[in-house]
């Protein structure tokens, strides 16, 4: 409480110290006024104050508080005289001398501005009682404003931080955020809940076609998909790539779970649409429970992930439920991957040759060349367990160039000790072409090898020739020009037509073994088998059969006209030491026969 004493301005002193004390006020920049609690009139306003709310000196003067409504709107006006009259309250119960609260206003342009209402009692007596409140509005509008500012930037950082930019949706860093809650609260109501991981199948391929910008609007359109058959207030995020998670609260049930499941396979029926481009995405769904399938996110996650892994393999487009075997598959295959890479660095790796021949003549017109991992402790490990995993690291690149180069080397020494003058069948991987150089690869190593070109035959499987025709042309040409012969493996295990075969510059077909298994058994595959190769034949192209392990198989393939096969009746792949003795031993029988 301020007290100003008697108010005689009898002398010069006073006089000129009133008028200081007139400059100060006038001067000052915080806006001001002194209302009169006894009959609640405005007695002082100072510059600032009427520069605030636009109006001249001495407007105010003598006027009751209601004039306000003539500066503030009814909803400020009621926050403004509410403010005074709690101050009052207090004011007369001896309450802190000094309230401070805060309104909002329009100013003299019209624009709000934000002010701290700061209220003082003043008195003229000498009990010290209020007779008067100094009230000071002081502007925060730019302080408010830079708070808002903070405010919505914080706001815009935490939304950033916790969400996808391309998609929007909740990142890897929220959906953690989100399992833990929901954890915590289906364990109270003994509820369970599910995660789903989604995949697109081959979703590299449009990014190196097409280009990243692309790429983001199928990311975009898969999401929105998504969003389009999950169940309200279920969570859809995207952990990185093309990877997605969803946790589904309102489905359980092994039923629930695969009508949703279906849905989503469903929901990719229909191609994505970008701009006149038209793709026909699909995804692998991989899917754990809480609280069967684990009891925390990143158990919920890794196992999903691996049902999705498990999902892809059983080729694509499909949805597994995680089971505890699965994880020691991946296990399983995490030690392979380690394994072989120290298995590339310690040359383990060995080329084994299997025969193949022209049954009207029982001679030896080929060899295909086929890897062997000779494992230190495990012995000889099967192709199928190490190829597949090669092919996703890309470590068949390397491992494509030891075969090329080694066999080649071998199979030359074979020749020049008249043990062997038929062709070489090696076997080419998809990724080794993407890499984009192979041919020029193919065409140092015959140099270096000096093996004949002519005497190379190249195997390369039906669905990954199909998949991109058209690239595969160029390449099979630009073999073809330096001497190479080109087969088609697995002929009948994909989806191609020997329509489209025709127009791809090949020499060979290679029926699958799956038909030959059953050419014994069953019409329709000696069916399949005979048109195959009268077709073939037609085309000029060489028909020949793999797998044959029977002499009634054998039999039925002569009885059809096909010259050409291999297979364990004839001998199983053998090393390089063992398949030089065997053609010793055939080269000597076939020299007594004569």
């Amino acid at each position: 409480m301020t007290y100003f004493g008697n108010n005689n301005l009898n002398s010069d002193f006073d006089k000129a110290y009133h008028k200081l004390l007139d400059e100060i006020v006038s001067q000052t920049s915080v806006a001001f006024y002194v209302l009169n609690l006894k009959n609640h009139s405005i007695e002082f306003t100072n510059n600032a104050f009427n520069s605030l709310f636009a109006c001249q000196s001495g407007y105010f003067h003598k006027k009751d508080f209601s004039l306000f409504k003539d500066f503030l709107t009814e909803e400020d006006y009621l926050c403004f005289f509410k403010i005074h009259f709690q101050s009052y309250i207090r004011l007369t119960r001896a309450k802190p001398n000094k309230t401070v609260q805060e309104i909002n206003i329009l100013d003299k342009n019209l624009k709000q501005r934000t002010l701290k209402v700061s209220i003082s009692s003043l008195s003229l007596s000498q009990d010290c009682k209020p007779s008067h409140v100094l009230v000071q509005l002081i502007d925060i509008t730019i302080q408010k404003n830079r708070e808002k500012e903070l405010i919505e930037s914080e706001k815009i950082l935490h939304f950033i931080s916790h969400h996808d930019a391309l998609t929007e949706l909740p990142n890897r860093k929220l959906l953690i955020h989100y399992l833990n809650d929901s954890i915590l609260d289906f364990e109270k109501k003994q509820e369970g809940f599910t995660v789903i991981f989604f995949d697109i199948d081959n979703f590299k391929n449009i990014n190196d076609s097409y280009g990243h910008k692309v790429g983001d609007s199928v990311l975009l359109a898969f999401s929105q998909r998504i969003k389009e058959v999950i169940y309200p207030g279920d969570i859809l995020g995207r952990l990185a790539g093309d990877e997605f998670v969803l946790i589904a609260f309102n489905v359980s049930t092994d039923q629930q779970i695969e009508s949703l499941a279906k849905k989503i396979i469903l929901q990719f029926k229909k191609m994505i649409e970008i701009d006149e481009l038209k793709f026909l995405v699909t995804c692998s769904l991989g899917i754990s429970k809480f609280p069967d399938d684990g009891k925390t996110p990143g158990d919920l996650i890794k196992n999903a992930d691996i049902a999705m892994y498990h999902a892809k393999r059983n080729g694509k487009n499909f949805y597994k439920t995680y089971e505890p075997n699965m994880t020691l598959e991946i296990f399983k295959r995490l030690e392979t991957e380690r394994e072989m890479m120290n298995a590339i660095n310690e040359e383990q790796f060995e080329v084994y040759y299997q025969p193949q021949v022209n049954i009207n003549t029982n001679e030896v017109v080929g060899l295909e060349a086929l890897i062997r991992w000779n494992h230190p402790t495990k012995g000889l490990i099967n192709p199928d367990d190490f190829i597949p995993i090669a092919e996703e690291l890309r470590l068949i690149i390397p491992l494509g160039e030891f075969v090329f180069h080694r066999s080649c080397q071998q199979v030359q020494t074979l020749i020049d000790e008249n043990l062997f003058n038929g062709y070489l069948s090696i076997n080419v991987s998809g990724v080794q072409i993407e890499r984009g150089n192979f041919v020029e690869f193919v065409k140092d190593s015959l140099g270096k090898t000096l093996f004949e070109p002519t005497k190379i035959e190249l195997e390369i499987t039906e669905s990954v020739i199909m998949n991109d025709t058209k690239s595969w042309i160029d390449v099979l040409n630009n073999l073809k020009s330096i001497g190479c012969k080109v087969a088609i493996d697995d002929f009948g295990k994909g989806y191609s037509s020997l329509t489209h075969l025709s127009n791809l510059p090949i020499d060979k077909i290679k029926i699958d073994k799956a038909f030959i298994d059953d050419i014994s058994e069953t019409q329709n595959s000696r069916l399949i088998t005979e048109i195959v190769m009268f077709l073939a034949k037609k085309m000029d192209l060489t028909p020949f059969a793999e797998g044959v392990e029977s002499e009634v198989q054998r039999d039925i393939l002569m009885s059809l006209g096909c010259e050409f096969v291999q297979g364990y009746f004839f001998s199983k792949p053998k090393s390089f030491n063992d398949i030089k003795n065997w053609l010793k031993s055939v080269r000597d029988t076939q020299c007594l026969e004569n």
